[in-house]
């Protein structure tokens, strides 16, 4: 090391001397994290002799009683493929090579102890990582932070948030550019979304037709692949042909398409599919079913009304006791989503007709009103003997119920009992001051509700068993069984079974070649990869790079999946992809826009 004084340096020592302090805890970190290290290593090294010259004695022994010549039982060596063969199943073994031309046989379950090649840490570590992120949803701090209380108790290493980062990059990159299989069975899903500063996320996701028939139609994340995943800034019926045209060539024409008929994406699909005559254009059917939805709500006042009024309720009880019942917040794909808000409103009904308002206000409180009621009832006299109590709380039911005991007697009818509760009930009372308006659409959430059965029973319908050209016919018989009452619900259903009768007309009867008998009806899958994308990048400023997280969702996260993604792909080739994909990010030409000028 130079010895160089501060006056060498050109940074105020100020910032000199947080540096050094911040590099010296650091180097003393790694001192302290090489001595646990060496510490359980020996303790090891002593283990595995004490081992050995166990073994040895043993073997010893057992030589002296040997009758056969050593030489003799070194002519009966096994190859290889026999020593799998006989000791171990060949998906329970990893054949690593060498460079000298051998091989190691090492048992799957022990692959996540070795190294891959180039790197310190150990897959297992590799592994926990990348997992922690994907499938724990862990920020990528909050995964360096699980390793170092880990590492408080084992001798783990600890990789920084940064490493981690890096290590899911690369496996992402490793999984969207693996060499697909050329297949004429698949079925693709295809969307576009995600805005990456003035670009857009491309994203053809597919399954074959033979795993829908072992696994069926309504699919997770696990049964899905990236096929291509292209990052643009322009986006338009010509260019997604183009795409779609490169990506058949390259791993052959799919028998279904399926996507929300978005449009910057539905007519290069046509355009697509009126090149290839075997594929059928699917329109997803919870896109489909959200509009016709929308078709019949939108125009309709008591629905607007509804939802007017849903909006002022929460803002009122926003930050009070009654917040708890507050409407979901359902701004966007707002028909898609509906079914929250129309449970939402069924359960404060329910709530309601319990009659305990406890949770809101369990006090009780003899006022004016309850004075009123009982007047109106034709109960004077006992209005005239509750006078004295006007005005005093109690603290919930029973302190109220004591006290007209002693005012008025222990055999209160059960008429005036009912008058006094339901309006000295302070909780009753804040109910009906915001939620009370529920009351006067009760028959319009009656239709509601009906129209949410009516779209579950045709995704039920489609989704379990998937789209053919009987769907429309077993829907039918669904809602005729159902037996509904409203007349907008069987006004969405004959609408909902003319669009399930068009979408499966192109679906054959019989097996025939080239064709679908049953196919798929819904990119919820694809939807819901976005969805997962969206909620890992809450925590970061630049997301741009992070796109390559969305085929890692979709990759098999195991020791040699890991192993061969860090020793074939470099950061450098991540950091190219990204140049190349993504451009220079918001973040980085925003700092480079207010760097100061030295």
């Amino acid at each position: 090391m130079s010895n160089k004084s501060f006056n060498d340096y050109k940074s105020p020592v100020r910032k000199l001397v947080k540096f050094f302090l911040i590099s010296r805890d650091k180097w003393k970190a790694r001192s302290l994290d090489k001595q646990k290290r060496i510490d359980f290593l020996e303790t090891k090294v002593k283990d595995l002799r004490n081992s050995r010259d166990h073994w040895k004695q043993k073997a010893k022994e057992l030589s002296k009683a040997q009758s056969k010549n050593n030489s003799s039982t070194s002519s009966n060596l096994l190859p290889v493929d026999e020593v799998i063969d006989k000791y171990y199943g060949l998906d329970d073994i990893e054949i690593l090579p060498h460079s000298n031309g051998s091989v190691s046989l090492i048992p799957k379950e022990l692959l996540s102890w070795k190294r891959a090649n180039g790197h310190k840490y150990i897959l297992l570590i590799q592994e926990l990582a990348i997992k922690m992120v994907l499938q724990a949803h862990t920020s990528l701090r909050g995964a360096m932070k699980c390793f170092e209380l880990l590492a408080q108790f084992f001798p783990v290493q600890v990789p920084t948030w940064v490493t981690i980062q890096n290590w899911l990059l690369r496996f992402g990159l490793y999984e969207l550019q693996q060499k697909l299989p050329y297949r004429t069975d698949r079925v693709w899903i295809i969307d576009c979304t995600i805005n990456i500063g003035s670009k857009k996320c491309f994203l053809v996701a597919g399954v074959t037709e033979a795993h829908l028939s072992q696994h069926g139609f309504n699919l997770l994340h696990d049964d899905v692949q990236v096929l291509a995943m292209e990052i643009v800034s322009q986006l338009n019926g010509e260019i997604v042909c183009q795409y779609l045209e490169e990506l058949s060539q390259q791993i052959g024409v799919p028998k279904q398409i399926v996507s929300d008929h978005g449009n910057d994406i539905k007519k290069g699909i046509e355009l697509f599919c009126a090149s290839h005559r075997k594929p059928i254009y699917t329109y997803d059917i919870t896109h489909k079913t959200a509009l016709l939805l929308k078709g019949i709500l939108e125009p309709c006042h008591t629905w607007q009304s509804f939802l007017n009024q849903c909006g002022i309720t929460s803002q009122r009880v926003n930050q009070t006791n009654l917040s708890f019942l507050a409407p979901p917040n359902n701004r966007k794909a707002r028909y898609m989503n509906l079914e929250q808000l129309i449970n939402w409103a069924q359960n404060v009904l329910d709530y309601q007709a319990k009659g305990d308002f406890s949770l809101i206000n369990p006090a009780h409180c003899i006022d004016k009103l309850v004075l009123s009621q009982l007047q109106t009832a034709g109960y004077a006299l006992i209005a005239d003997d509750l006078t004295k109590l006007l005005d005093n709380v109690y603290p919930n039911k029973s302190a109220l119920s004591q006290e007209l005991s002693r005012t008025l007697g222990q055999n209160i009818p059960k008429p005036i009992q009912n008058i006094i509760f339901q309006h000295a009930d302070l909780g009753h009372q804040a109910f009906l001051d915001k939620f009370g308006w529920l009351g006067n659409f009760k028959n319009a959430i009656d239709d509601y509700n009906q129209l949410m059965q009516v779209i579950g029973l045709a995704k039920s319908c489609v989704k379990k068993e998937g789209l053919k050209r009987q769907s429309h016919q077993d829907f039918e018989q669904l809602i005729e069984t159902s037996q509904m009452t409203s007349e907008v619900a069987m006004e969405l259903a004959t609408q909902v079974e003319k669009f399930l009768k068009d979408e499966g007309e192109s679906f054959a009867d019989n097996p025939v070649i080239y064709k679908l008998q049953t196919g798929l009806s819904t990119s919820d899958v694809i939807e819901s990869i976005f969805g997962k994308f969206k909620t890992f990048i809450k925590e970061f400023t630049d997301i741009g790079k992070l796109v390559l997280t969305i085929p890692a969702f979709l990759g098999d996260i195991t020791p040699q999946n890991i192993r061969q993604a860090l020793e074939s792909i470099r950061q450098q080739d991540v950091n190219d992809w990204i140049d190349e994909s993504v451009g220079q990010s918001n973040l980085s030409k925003r700092r480079k826009a207010f760097a100061k000028m030295e």
